[in-house]
């Protein structure tokens, strides 16, 4: 009760404070007026009535002061003093403080920056109900091989059996679909789940209703969708009768039902689901066949991923045994389980990794603002000691003194942190917005919600702290008797080592962010000259997807035939031609291979990569054919398959490439398998990554197919000047003659290929950005030191003079102490890069983390920049006046 009194009592005191001062005043001015009244009724006059009214009373100010501590308001008004003259003293040095407020800034805001990205891509849990509870339960390979993310209906029942396990289980299927509402079609992020979808996850319908069993559609259920907030409100306005419009998914009609939550937008992080619809597990019984379709859980309590993966891996295993023995190995060998908390996304597995390393490289950047402000002020501060002394000795108390340092540090932090946080915020955002479009569409964004704003300000605590408490600490040993007496007074030992040391922790910190950026833009750099085999600076890439359109069977050849002609027809275009899979799409093919006479040593040789190519290909790209002939017009259906392979394929399976010429092999299982002749052998070219070439690539004629698939594919065009040019003609050709045209994507293959290089590009910017600003941190921390060493030894120098040193003397002797500094810094800075930058194996290419001539670079990069910064000091020193010198002592 007694706190839940003094609680009361300083909420009052606080919110009532001018009714406290004003109630102060009146009682006091009450008792000392009813004293006197008593005195002067004894028979003293009114003056000496008074006078011993006041001393019996004692201080005025002094009761006022005790009464205000009863209320616990004392703090309160020692803070507002602190920061008020605060406010003074940093304006009485604006130079240094717009230095201060910016080196804060940039290092919040790049901090903030990441933080948000990463928050929102990694860390931040997706708003339903418990979802820490929520698993994705997915299966791996025995090798160590990424999670498949596969599932089919047979499996999903055996897990969703398991009730000792999991409390409810889901499946969920999301593509891109073509969504048409009144009449208008256009492709958007859409799902099929479990009609327990939204029940499992624990999110209720905004408007209308969510999924319920008898929606199913194995049991005859009725079509019907449930739709997202951003849709409704594009699309329909907002509008409340919503519920029972209709639209369609790939050409199937569905009744809406429902609006989902603003907040919600599905499990996918960086993808909005706009449409929803049950998802028909009957498509998915066959065992032997498993679909991208990740599978989640709600784990029971007490339930480990270790037991779940232990209980359900002997059952994954005998339910793999219809399906070939390569894909079991590689995909079903164990049970998996992992944290579905915060969502899925592909962007994790992309830019986890680089986020994690710009999170720490803006970690150094901040450490090193920290470390540059902290010798700012202990310079700025030996210019104070004489106002530190006459403090004390005027009884501040040395605490007293940090205090009103450390408010000096909270305010000049704050100021840095706001600009800070703007700045975050818009980097962020940029940042995401680069992402690769083959991601998917990215729709979050950088906010300054509570989880960034805490961040900030852990960081801007944290900021305070780092470059404030040497500072302050060293100001509270003050010297009464010697400052109160001096204003100019030397630097002790102790401040010059503690200004050289920070110099020195600068340096050291600036060599590893620089040593890291270097690696990453030489990384950038060689990936960059690679060769791909294949001619990259002419070529237009357009993406087609004709699943859920008309386009089928013989319409899609005759679409493909078309638009072939119509594209070589352009002005500016050399050749044209159909791929279903362009070098860096993700989209080619793995099938079973049979070759005559060849024994396959492993797995991997009875699989081959295959492409379907139309007439014209190579020419387009300007992928030389070593030997035999192109795929050309010769190749249509009814004549003998054919097909052009890669110089590996021809050397693993033939001997050679001339022995390759005229040799048969099958594609295709035993039953449906079909044989080819092989007519050309093409350079080997890199189709997935620009790190390696692509192994035992296989070109079969794609009107030769006998199966037509409705399968997303890309028409290629040269151009003969920049193809940039050429993308509105081409888009207004096709949507000319083809307004239909389920046109995904038009790009070049320079900017296909930047995008595969976004990770690589994003550390080599970013890192590049950080070390340069590492780079003028430390210039400014070598120049402060430098600049504040010479002002405190100008009677030094000028004794130095007048007994006969010449300048040049005097600037060597400026310039050897900074030497001395960075040499120990680099070296320094090179051990602890020699050891943290093993962290970046795996990211680089054709360099090594411990790259000599790496480190020597950084090294040598961040001498120059510490003797550019010694210059005017330097100079300074040399060109002092010895009588001017003298005087000041």
């Amino acid at each position: 009760m007694q706190r839940l009194a003094a609680i009361r009592s300083f909420c009052r005191a606080w919110f009532l404070r001018r009714r406290m001062e004003r109630e102060m005043d009146e009682e006091m001015r009450f008792h000392l007026e009813a004293r006197i009244a008593d005195l002067v009724a004894r028979g003293l006059t009114c003056e000496d009535a008074e006078y011993q009214a006041r001393s019996e009373f004692g201080g005025v100010l002094r009761a006022k002061d005790e009464g205000r501590d009863a209320r616990g308001l004392r703090w309160v008004d020692d803070l507002g003093g602190d920061l008020r003259y605060a406010l003074r003293a940093i304006r009485r040095a604006p130079v240094f403080t717009a230095a201060a407020v910016a080196s804060i800034a940039l290092g919040i805001g790049a901090n903030t920056a990441i933080f948000g990205v990463l928050d929102l891509l990694l860390l931040r849990p997706v708003p339903v109900s418990a979802p820490h509870e929520l698993v994705h339960v997915t299966t791996a390979g025995d090798r160590g091989d990424a999670n498949s993310g596969s599932s089919n209906a047979p499996w999903f029942r055996k897990v969703a059996s398991r009730t000792d396990l999991f409390s409810d289980a889901m499946l969920v299927k999301h593509d891109v679909h073509k969504i048409g509402i009144d009449g208008r079609v256009e492709p958007l992020t859409s799902q099929q789940v479990t009609t327990n979808y939204y029940q499992l996850l624990g999110v209720p319908a905004l408007l209308g209703r969510t999924f319920v069993p008898s929606d199913r559609p194995e049991t005859g259920g009725s079509p019907v969708a449930v739709i997202s907030y951003d849709l409704w409100q594009r699309r329909f306005a907002g509008a409340t009768n919503v519920i029972g419009a209709s639209l369609t998914v790939d050409r199937q009609p569905y009744t809406i039902i429902g609006v989902a939550p603003r907040e919600f937008s599905g499990l996918v992080v960086g993808w909005t689901m706009d449409v929803t619809t049950p998802l028909d597990t009957s498509k998915y019984d066959d065992a032997r066949g498993w679909s991208t379709m990740p599978l989640i859980a709600r784990v029971k309590p007490g339930v480990t991923p270790a037991q779940i993966s232990a209980q359900l891996t002997p059952v994954l295993l005998r339910m793999s045994e219809g399906v070939t023995e390569r894909f079991r190995n590689r995909y079903l060998k164990r049970v998996s389980v992992e944290s579905a908390a915060q969502g899925l996304t592909d962007l994790r597995a992309a830019f986890s990794r680089p986020l994690r390393l710009l999170m720490g490289a803006v970690g150094i950047l901040l450490l090193i603002a920290c470390v540059n402000l902290a010798g700012l002020l202990v310079a700025l501060n030996t210019a104070r000691q004489h106002e530190f002394g006459l403090r004390a000795a005027l009884g501040a108390r040395p605490e007293r003194i940090m205090r009103q340092l450390f408010a000096e540090s909270a305010l000049l932090a704050v100021l840095g942190a706001v600009p800070g946080v703007i700045l975050g915020m818009a980097g962020g955002n940029r940042l995401l917005a680069v992402l690769p479009k083959f991601f998917g569409p990215v729709g979050v964004t950088v906010t300054a919600d509570s989880r960034v704003l805490a961040f900030a300000l852990v960081a801007t605590v944290a900021t305070t702290l780092l470059f404030g408490v040497i500072p302050a600490f060293q100001a509270a040993r003050v010297n009464v008797s010697r400052e109160v007496v001096r204003t100019n007074v030397p630097a002790t030992a102790t401040r010059v080592r503690i200004g050289r040391a920070l110099v020195i922790a600068q340096c050291a910190l600036s060599v590893v962010l620089v040593a890291g950026a270097t690696l990453f833009l030489r990384t950038l750099l060689n990936l960059s000259n690679v060769d791909p085999g294949f001619d990259v600076g002419h070529v237009i890439a357009v993406t087609i997807d004709p699943a859920g359109t008309d386009y089928e069977g013989e319409r899609l050849r005759g679409f493909q035939r078309e638009m072939i002609d119509a594209l070589r027809a352009l002005p500016g275009v050399n050749h044209a031609s159909v791929t279903t899979s362009s070098p860096f799409s993700g989209n080619i093919d793995g099938r079973r291979l049979s070759v005559p006479g060849f024994e396959p040593r492993d797995l991997d040789d009875a699989t081959i990569q295959t492409n379907l190519v139309g007439p014209g290909y190579f020419d387009t790209l300007r992928l030389p054919i070593l030997r035999g002939r192109a795929i050309d017009a010769r190749d249509r259906p009814g004549t003998p398959a054919v097909a052009v392979v890669s110089e590996s394929f021809a050397n693993r399976y033939f001997g050679g490439l001339d022995a390759a010429i005229g040799r048969q092999f099958a594609i295709g299982r035993a039953q449906s398998a079909v044989t080819h002749e092989i007519v050309g052998v093409a350079r080997e070219a890199r189709y997935q990554t620009l790190r390696e070439p692509s192994d035992r690539i296989v070109y079969v004629p794609v009107f030769q197919a006998l199966n037509v698939r409705p399968e997303s594919f890309e028409f290629v065009i040269q151009t003969a000047g920049d193809p940039s040019r050429a993308i509105a003609l081409t888009r207004s050709a096709l949507e000319r003659l083809r307004p239909d045209a389920p046109i995904l994507a038009i790009q070049t293959m320079t900017g296909v290929i930047n995008g595969r290089l976004l990770s690589e590009r994003l550390l080599a910017i970013l890192g590049t950005f950080f070390a340069a600003v590492a780079l003028m941190l430390a210039g400014v921390g070598v120049y402060g030191l430098l600049a504040y060493l010479v002002a405190r030894r100008l009677p030094e120098f000028g004794v130095r003079v007048a007994l006969g040193a010449r300048p040049i003397e005097m600037m060597g002797l400026t310039l050897r102490e900074n030497v001395m500094l960075a040499m120990i810094g680099c070296a320094l800075g090179v051990g602890a890069a020699f050891a943290g930058l093993r962290v970046l194996d795996g990211l680089l290419f054709g360099l090594s983390p411990m790259d000599l001539v790496n480190l020597a670079t950084a090294a040598g990069i961040l001498t120059v920049v510490s003797l550019a910064a010694a210059i005017v000091p330097a100079r300074r020193a040399a060109s002092v006046d010895p009588l001017v010198a003298l005087r000041q002592e």
